[in-house]
């Protein structure tokens, strides 16, 4: 447990009979700083803070990394409407994984198109039922373009990687995440007690904190060099 875990669960799932209850941000947390007080309680104002500021942390970590967390696909649906090309993307949206038209009991895959290729076809033209699509950027969450504009209500479905720092967290997801995740979140909201501290114990726990990032990008992270990664691991690369 706790600094030799590697990305994965510390806490076994609730559904199992007679399993200890599934990890929350506050027992994660408490765990964290038992550890730094050498098996001491914290308080209560301890454990906010570590949830408010130590877990926020650890989740930037992790999504300073990459973008395609594989567990945090998410899927919603919405409805096109004739003439209307764009459609906002959910308020956790970090980047686009499939979309696809729902057509009686089937799923319609449509095609990936880059932005830059969607946008120089985006002129008055004939429209259709859409066969592709593509994200458009701007400040916020940006927009599902579909391409071409569609005639008609299609009803869609679309799978995103979410952001973890955005989800929700009353949400099933982020509680499969606090299973899945507990030892590496644990392991940097440790880290991140040593280090507002100023503990010794800090750089040698930080040493394995890293690690641990790099196990979990290897098991859970999307589109990631393996070979690249192992090298690095390794020391035999760039």
């Amino acid at each position: 447990m706790g600094g030799s875990t590697i990305g994965t669960d510390i806490t076994a799932s609730s559904s199992i009979p007679g399993a200890p209850p599934a990890p929350t941000s506050t027992t994660i947390c408490t765990e964290a700083l038992t550890r730094f007080l050498n098996g001491g309680s914290p308080d209560a104002e301890d454990i906010t803070r570590a949830i408010n500021y130590g877990l926020e942390k650890v989740k930037r970590d992790i999504m300073s990394i990459g973008k395609t967390w594989r567990p945090l696909i998410k899927v919603c649906t919405g409805s096109t409407a004739a003439g209307s090309a764009q459609y906002a993307n959910p308020a956790d949206f970090q980047e686009g994984y499939s979309v696809g038209l729902t057509i009686g009991s089937e799923v319609v895959p449509l095609k990936k198109m880059p932005f830059k290729i969607y946008d120089m076809y985006q002129h008055p033209g004939i429209p259709g039922m859409p066969t592709r699509w593509t994200t458009i950027p701007d400040s916020g969450n940006g927009f599902l373009g579909l391409y071409p504009t569609p005639d008609a209500v299609y009803s869609y479905r679309q799978r995103y990687y979410a952001d973890l720092m955005e989800i929700d967290l009353t949400d099933q997801l982020y509680s499969t995440i606090l299973r899945r995740w507990a030892g590496v979140l644990e392991q940097g909201v440790y880290v991140w007690a040593l280090d507002y501290n100023d503990d010794d114990r800090y750089a040698a726990e930080d040493g394995k904190y890293q690690n641990m990032l790099i196990s979990l990008m290897s098991y859970d992270l999307d589109g990631i060099d393996h070979e690249k990664l192992s090298k690095a691991v390794s020391g035999g690369g760039q």
